[in-house]
């Protein structure tokens, strides 16, 4: 037996209010992803050498759009 429920499609505001919240989701990750990074720079060559990066490592990091 098969069983179908009826679906009804988001409304204006609960999609643009998703979209905002997508957004704020994202601009807080690239935030976070920044202070880490920042904070990578902060710390002395042998220092990044014990966890297995570079500074050129950290660095191409912060040039990326990602």
């Amino acid at each position: 037996m098969t069983t179908t429920i009826a679906t009804r499609p988001a409304s204006f505001f609960s999609a643009a209010f998703g979209t905002i919240a997508s957004q704020f989701r994202a601009a807080n990750a690239r935030r976070s992803r920044r202070i880490a990074l920042l904070s990578l720079m902060d710390m002395d060559a042998s220092r990044l050498d014990d966890l297995g990066l570079s500074v050129s490592d950290v660095m191409d990091a912060l040039a990326s759009r990602h």
